[in-house]
This record gives structure tokens, sequence and C-alpha cells, in this order.
């Protein structure tokens, strides 16, 4: 082969592209021969296609518009619920960064989408400790029973707001908060707390009492998951305990109930508490195992 082509001349070359052409040539006539004209049917679906693909440009562009710069309010979203059953706690992050500590026999729900929203609504029963974050275009709401709410931009609070429970408790560590609650459509403003301020609303009064607490334990122990208690009955700290440790508690003596009790619990088992509520108050106990092999207190 090398040497037929050393001795092929220009005529060669130039002879060969002619016949190369010619090929060609006959090759795109046989197609256009054979190719049939388009039918009625196929001509209307050619032209469609051409009419919906100059329609569908602009649509689609609108609709990507629409996503990027569609309104708060109209922001999908999806409800979403976290509950801790009694004995048990939750931490985790909201969609905005702030942080959520779940406590015993509580329950928080909110949207996906609250991030993007006008407000930050979240709703409790139980009790809950949330650091927000700071965002002043779109406060954060806090929401419980009684329609009673909570209104922050930024900051550290406890809520405590058990159905069981005739008051509600709202602890602030730092920051500024408002509380109000919701008649007929309507907001009304109850109180403003500064640091280190407790506001307690009685569901049955529907007053709010407002006290400065010294001691900031109390208000960090919803954050630890502790339980701190300050001259409170014993119906009170029963509840709490039967709710941190997931057990029946079974009070005999009722008299008992209304004793006042100062005690705080950290991180003790069921037995080390019931003897620290021992000392704080003259009573005995007694721990028993269920057929299910749960426990259960019984107080005289």
């Amino acid at each position: 082969m090398h040497k037929h082509w050393r001795n092929m001349s220009l005529e060669d070359f130039d002879r060969a592209d002619r016949n190369a052409m010619l090929i060609l040539n006959a090759i795109h006539r046989n197609i256009n021969l054979s190719e049939q004209s388009p039918t009625l049917v196929k001509r209307l679906y050619l032209g469609f296609a051409k009419i919906s693909a100059v329609v569908m440009i602009p649509l689609l562009m609108g609709i990507i518009y629409y996503y990027h710069h569609k309104p708060a309010h109209y922001t999908m979203s999806t409800p979403v619920e976290i509950k801790t059953p009694t004995g048990a706690t939750a931490r985790f992050t909201l969609p905005d960064g702030s942080q959520v500590r779940l406590n015993a026999d509580s329950k928080i729900t909110y949207n996906t989408g609250f991030k993007n929203q006008a407000l930050r609504e979240v709703s409790v029963t139980g009790e809950a400790y949330f650091d927000v974050t700071k965002d002043e275009e779109h406060p954060f709401i806090v929401k419980t029973q009684d329609n009673f709410a909570v209104k922050v931009l930024g900051t550290s609070f406890n809520v405590q707001a058990y159905d069981d429970n005739p008051e509600i408790s709202v602890a602030l560590i730092e920051g500024k908060v408002k509380l109000f609650k919701y008649v007929e459509g309507k907001t009304i403003e109850l109180a403003k707390l500064e640091p280190n301020q407790m506001g307690v609303y009685n569901k049955q009064t529907q007053q709010i009492c407002l006290h400065d607490f010294d001691n900031i334990e109390r208000a960090l122990a919803g954050k630890r998951g502790e339980l701190f208690f300050d001259n409170e009955p014993l119906s009170t700290v029963i509840n709490q305990l039967s709710r941190k440790y997931g057990i029946d508690i079974d009070v005999q003596n009722k008299a008992l109930l209304k004793r006042r009790i100062t005690a705080t619990f950290t991180n003790q088992n069921l037995d080390e508490a019931l003897r620290i509520l021992s000392y704080a108050s003259p009573l005995s106990y007694r721990i028993i195992k269920q057929n299910d092999n749960k426990q259960k207190v019984i107080i005289k």
C-alpha cells in the first residue's frame, strides 16, 4: 500500500475526489426520493409543537420566577410533631437554627417551612427550653393551650405548660419576651418579661403574675432536664417526678399533697429522688414492680 501510495499522481487524487462527490450526491438523491411527504396529521402535530414551544418557554420562566419570589405565606410546608414519652427527653434544632430541649411527656408541633414565613410559630404542650435564633423580621411565637402565647425575637427562655397543671409559666434567661393571649381573633398583651423574670399565668382566673428569681438555676433547670421546686405543693412535685421517671405514684395519704416542698432533682435515680423527697416531707414510700415489669410508687 505504501508503494502504491507513492506511485499515485495528483491526477489520481483529483479523479478520486470527483468520484467520491458523485457517489455522495447519488446517495443524497436516493434518500430524497425515498422520503414521503408528511401526512396532514403529521403537519398539524409539527405545527402544534412549534406553537407549544413558543407558549411553554415564557410559562416555564414564569413558574421559575414564582417559586423564587413567591410570598412567604404561600411557602409549601409539612407539619412536624416531636413528642417525648414519660421518662425521656429530646434535644433538636428547628429549621431556623433555634435550639430546643423537650422535657418528659411533652410535645412540640411546627411546619417545616416556618423559617420563611412572616411568623415562626410553634405549639408546645408540656415543658420546653428554647434558645431562639435572632431574626427581627420573623418573630418567634410559642403557642400553648388556653390561647396563651410567647413572642420573642432572639432569646433564651423556658416554657412549662402541661395540660394537668393549672398554671403556665415562662422563665426568661436573656433577651426580652412578650406574653399575650388570643381573644376572638385579637392579640391581647399580658406582660413583658426582663431577664431573670418569671411570668405565671393562671388558666382559671386568666390572670398573670410576674416575679423575679434570684436563683438562675431555677430557670436553667428546664434546659438541663432537672426539676427545681421552691415552696411548691407536693401534688406538683409528684406530677413532675411521675413524668421524669415514667412511673405511676399513688399518694395514699391525701393530706400530704398540700405540703410545700423545696428541693432540686438532677441526675438521681428513682430511689434517690424519693429519698430526697422523704427528707423534705414526713412521708414513707415503697417501690413495687407490677405485672408488666413497670414500677409503681406507693407514698404514705
